[in-house]
């Protein structure tokens, strides 16, 4: 979170369910999302997130048709603070996907 710009509005889900809470009433521009919560598996919520960009960020490794379904992967072991932030900014500029909204 300091990482990151000011201007990125962070809405945080501690669970699957608090984050189908947070997909049914909010739009977001990019998800971050752990592949592993207290409740349940985070794959669970890629339908649900429709066409807005999914940035995997989890201590699991994402391949085959996980891979397919997500904008990007990143693995918490294999990548550092700064990578994750490039990744998100990155994303977050793409002309296709700044401003969107579902």
């Amino acid at each position: 979170r300091r990482l990151l710009p000011e201007k990125l509005e962070l809405v945080e889900a501690e669970s699957l369910r608090a984050a189908r809470a947070c997909l049914r009433t909010q739009t977001f521009d990019l998800v971050l999302l752990d592949l592993t919560l207290p409740d349940g598996g985070g794959e669970d919520l890629i339908a649900e997130i429709g066409s807005t960009p999914i940035l995997i960020f989890s201590a699991l490794e994402v391949t085959g048709q996980l891979a397919e379904r997500v904008t990007a992967a990143l693995v918490k072991t294999k990548s550092s603070a700064t990578q994750l932030r490039d990744t998100i900014l990155s994303l977050s500029r793409r002309p296709d996907t700044l401003g969107a909204r579902n």
